[in-house]
């Protein structure tokens, strides 16, 4: 358990650095060495999650269970549904000329791809981060002008998937 969590971890590390680098490129373009200081703080919150998967010798052998196989396929599952809606949401929203809502669409959609995951991986912690980004998603642009909202929105989904790297390391 504590081997996917970190294994998890390590992913929200790298997607969550994605996302802060492109909320502070947006927000601040005049000040790179912002990025550059996320990219620094998210490759040691990846080496954090790295060596607590290590410190599981058992997490490292993959698993040929029958529940191990039907596990990755349900989790390659959700990532391809996930993947397929983002895709989805914006050829649709640039069809209807609404290209602004595809970062909110996105980042609801990642939220709520947590949500089978939590259950899929028995982590409690996946519903806080699934809500937490589709909270962000559903709020934000209601708050502040779109335009505004994008590189926050960025920059919240960041913060909210490093929490839950953290957390993972952590565990």
């Amino acid at each position: 358990m504590a081997g996917s969590r970190a294994r998890g971890g390590m992913f929200m590390a790298a997607f969550g650095t994605m996302w802060l680098v492109g909320g502070v490129l947006g927000e601040f373009p005049s000040m790179p060495w912002l990025a550059a200081i996320a990219v620094a703080f998210g490759a040691a919150l990846f080496l954090a999650n790295w060596r607590a998967l290590r410190a599981q010798p058992a997490a490292l052998e993959l698993e040929t269970s029958t529940e191990a196989q039907r596990t990755a396929r349900r989790f390659r599952l959700v990532n391809l549904g996930q993947w397929a809606a983002v895709a989805a949401a914006a050829i649709g929203l640039n069809a209807i000329h609404r290209p602004q809502w595809i970062v909110p669409a996105g980042v609801a959609i990642v939220g709520l791809h947590f949500l089978p995951l939590a259950a899929l991986f028995r982590n409690r912690a996946h519903y806080l981060t699934g809500a937490a980004m589709v909270a962000l998603a559903v709020v934000l642009p209601w708050q502040v002008p779109i335009a505004a909202a994008i590189p926050l929105l960025c920059l919240g989904a960041g913060a909210v998937l490093w929490l839950s790297a953290l957390n993972a390391a952590r565990a």
